[in-house]
């Protein structure tokens, strides 16, 4: 979904993945750390924007959009809106 959105926009991104083999097993990435720690995640600036994109070139991101609404939820139950 993330490269449909940046051939859309003219953007070549390299697609060949290679984890870094230093990194530690219980690496955490920096929206859990955030979760954790209580604070507002990225969401909006990453995924939100994938979203537009999408949007403007009539692209469906299914699983963006899950994983957005999904944030945006434990997002909200951090902030103390809900308790379940």
């Amino acid at each position: 979904e993330c490269l449909a959105c940046a051939r859309a926009e003219g953007i070549t991104v390299a697609t060949k993945y290679d984890p870094d083999p230093g990194a530690p097993d219980k690496a955490r990435f920096s929206t859990l750390q955030d979760m954790d720690a209580g604070r507002p995640t990225e969401t909006d600036m990453f995924l939100g924007v994938l979203l537009a994109l999408g949007d403007k070139h009539g692209l469906c991101l299914p699983y963006c959009e899950y994983t957005y609404h999904a944030l945006k939820l434990l997002e909200e139950k951090n902030a103390g809106r809900f308790d379940y």
